[in-house]
């Protein structure tokens, strides 16, 4: 008997683990501010189009905007500081963040993202 009640409970928790969203999964939202983690001392791969396609990269930690999503939300469309729109794969969104919490900078003073990670590289290679 107690076999059977465990062997169901065991049953139903694997039920409810496979129909789970997975923690690491981030659902954004056009309009949400996230922010970018890198994997690498590099930065966070951008591309142009929601496929393989780099076209350069960002820094770790770097704020940005959601335009949209593609491939089951798989890929992300941001805007960047500096107003360029590209695409990352939803494993580089750290966190959502708040509009109240974190503001892009007008566009009247954007932030070079392309000198920021040039620093935080050059900071993470004299570490070594």
């Amino acid at each position: 008997m107690i076999k059977k009640i465990v062997s169901i409970l065991v049953g139903v928790l694997f039920s409810v683990f496979l129909l789970a969203t997975p923690g690491w999964a981030i659902n954004v939202l056009p309009g949400d501010r996230v922010e970018l983690k890198a994997t690498s001392v590099l930065g966070v791969p951008l591309h142009r189009v929601s496929l393989s396609s780099l076209v350069g990269r960002a820094p770790d930690g770097t704020i940005a905007e959601v335009l949209g999503t593609a491939n089951n939300d798989r890929w992300v469309e941001i805007k960047l500081p500096d107003g360029d729109e590209r695409w990352i794969s939803d494993r580089y969104v750290r966190r959502i963040i708040s509009q109240q919490d974190e503001q892009l900078p007008d566009s009247g003073n954007p932030i070079d993202y392309r000198i920021q990670a040039i620093l935080s590289i050059a900071v993470k290679l004299r570490r070594l």
